[in-house]
């Protein structure tokens, strides 16, 4: 989202961007420090300055934002205050995030296997390809259970990837306390 001067500053949304900055430069040590500053300086001011680490890491943030969302293919380029609508963490919760998450206009796709294009067309049956949402309907996939503990006949409308691990734990006899989904109980037997 764009920056304007004129709105208060989002101290939840400036320790985001503190931690980035800090995971990408770990020579600044800690980062609770930095966010107890500018907090302060926030509740004082209502604003806070920058260091210059943060001006050029701000700077070049904007930077790729802006040459990527001008390539033909580019739909979207999500920056980590919007990741939770997409069902995805920060990138200071996991590794697997980056600081910009950018999406690929139907018909498009992200791919290494071209060298130096980062955006191509989808080829008609490629077998995976990156830039996708997994809430975009086009992607969902079939779901079929059948065999011993499942009943006979069940239709569900959908179903969501992290349900399955915990049902076939549970058809096993197995537990995942941890686990982010949740038994398909309809689709169970019981026995």
């Amino acid at each position: 989202m764009p920056w304007r001067p004129d709105a208060p500053v989002n101290t939840a949304e400036a320790a985001e961007f503190l931690r980035q900055v800090h995971a990408d430069n770990p020579g600044l040590g800690p980062v609770a420090h930095r966010i107890a500053e500018v907090e302060a300086e926030v509740a004082a001011t209502g604003t806070y300055t920058h260091t210059s680490t943060e001006l050029t890491y701000g700077a070049k943030l904007a930077q790729v934002r802006s040459a990527v969302a001008g390539l033909e293919g580019v739909d979207k380029v999500v920056e980590p205050a919007d990741y939770a609508s997409y069902g995805l963490p920060g990138p200071t919760v996991s590794d697997q995030m980056g600081p910009l998450f950018i999406t690929a206009k139907p018909g498009y796709a992200f791919t290494a296997a071209l060298g130096n294009a980062l955006v191509t067309d989808a080829t008609e049956g490629s077998f995976g390809a990156h830039g996708y949402v997994a809430s975009d309907p086009e992607l969902g996939a079939i779901f079929i259970a059948s065999g011993r503990g499942i009943k006979a006949g069940v239709t569900l409308d959908s179903v969501r990837n992290i349900d399955v691990a915990p049902t076939l734990a549970r058809l096993l006899g197995l537990e995942l306390s941890n686990a982010d989904g949740t038994v398909l109980t309809a689709i169970l037997s019981g026995r």
